[in-house]
């Protein structure tokens, strides 16, 4: 009886996600290394969490340690993968707003908890073509027209759209 309902996970995730229009689901995994964190507010209690999420629904990934931030690794079906970081314990992250989810191109989501000396703020696609890779970074800028080399706290202009940064 485990084995029926554990081989229908998948179908039963998406069943759910086309009855509320979440989207469609997409493997999830976060490496947490020790850290105490909780997703949507409950806290993690086996440490790393190896899941599932939707595209059109919002995570929010939370740590208790003021020097732990995060770097989001989104893996396209294609092969691309846009790298994010986040220098601060709290985020709120719909994956749809990093790739088009209407083309169910997401593959899968990869979240790492490090401490904040370790996380990059630019944001980069890196795309696989043929056994090299090729790193595209997204040009933002601030609300002036200047080039910004690290994501700041506010409104910023990233590919022609207004974004709020947190």
């Amino acid at each position: 009886m485990h084995r029926f309902f554990q081989n229908r996970i998948p179908e039963v995730c998406q069943h759910v996600a086309d009855f509320y229009h979440l989207g469609y689901v997409i493997p999830m995994t976060i490496a947490a290394y020790g850290q105490h964190i909780s997703i949507n507010g409950i806290p993690l209690t086996e440490g790393d969490f190896n899941g599932a999420c939707f595209s059109n629904y919002t995570i929010r990934l939370n740590s208790n340690d003021e020097r732990i931030g995060w770097i989001m690794h989104i893996r396209s079906k294609d092969g691309a993968v846009t790298k994010v970081g986040f220098k601060s314990p709290d985020i709120n992250i719909t994956p749809s707003d990093y790739q088009k989810a209407e083309d169910e191109n997401i593959a899968s989501i990869e979240f790492e908890a490090c401490e904040l000396e370790q996380i990059e703020v630019s944001v980069e696609k890196i795309i696989q073509q043929q056994g090299k890779q090729k790193v595209e970074t997204i040009n933002s800028y601030d609300m002036a027209g200047r080039h910004t080399s690290k994501i700041q706290k506010g409104i910023l202009i990233k590919n022609g759209q207004k974004v709020l940064v947190k």
